[in-house]
């Protein structure tokens, strides 16, 4: 397929999934983003797009992590720019597809990225971010699965706790991991498969969904996502921390 058919596919696909999951949660689609196909060998990081990170303003100074390396499976294959409004796609799969779609549709409906927090709420806004991503990707694409489902929850864990998990894990992946990075996406997509099936059920209303979208965040990030785990995912497994570290690195 020539490159232009497939910017043109890409496009229409972008849209119409953007109109799917807004159809969906009832929500209105302000304006749409400009979408550009780029090939599966484009580096975001040469138009100075941080695939990993979305563009959160922290209001510390704090030096930036040394966390160079990434977790396998985490590089991005497609990226939502807040402004300009624009979505680049690498791999034109139904899911990566969808989910920038569902990052647009919050971004544009919410003011997410004119807020200024803290490190760790920082760090929390994007959980919050990732989990709207995945969960109106799942709209899309409800056989997605969550490949972050194994191990312990990791938001009950103590920093010891915490940093012997990474260990084991770098051990047995050979390479270094980026702790908060899978941190995130463990949480993200964690809240986003419960919150799912719960709306899937009934059990959720979709102007509950619909409110989450449009959170102007007047709330602290880290309140919100606290209340977000107590609503959707407790700590429930009483399993020894261990015993449910061996499932991952065994």
């Amino acid at each position: 397929m020539r490159f232009a058919d497939r910017q043109k596919r890409v496009e229409e696909h972008v849209y119409e999934t953007i109109e799917e999951i807004a159809d969906e949660f009832d929500l209105e689609i302000p304006f749409y983003p400009e979408v550009y196909y780029v090939g599966r060998n484009f580096d975001f990081n040469s138009v100075g797009v941080d695939s990993f990170r979305l563009e959160l303003t922290s209001s510390e100074d704090d030096e930036k992590e040394e966390e160079e390396e990434s977790f396998h499976g985490l590089a991005s294959a497609g990226v939502c720019l807040v402004r300009p409004s624009i979505i680049l796609i690498k791999d034109t799969d139904r899911i990566t597809i969808s989910e920038e779609a569902a990052h647009f549709l919050h971004f544009s409906r919410s003011r997410l990225l004119h807020q200024k927090f803290g490190k760790n709420d920082t760090l929390c806004l994007r959980i919050f971010a990732e989990t709207l991503g995945y969960l109106g990707s799942k709209v899309a694409c409800p056989e997605r699965c969550n490949t972050f489902n194994l191990g312990p929850d990791l938001y009950y864990s103590s920093e010891q706790e915490f940093s012997r998990y990474f260990d084991l894990l770098t051990k047995k992946l050979k390479s270094p991991v980026a702790s908060s990075e899978y941190y995130i996406y463990q949480q993200a997509r964690g809240l986003g498969e419960r919150m799912f099936e719960k709306y899937s059920s009934g059990k959720i209303t979709k102007g509950h969904i619909r409110r989450l979208f449009e959170e102007d965040f007047d709330l602290i990030p880290s309140h919100v996502v606290a209340s977000m785990k107590i609503d959707h995912w407790r700590k429930g497994d009483k399993r020894k921390f261990d015993a449910m570290i061996h499932e991952v690195v065994k």
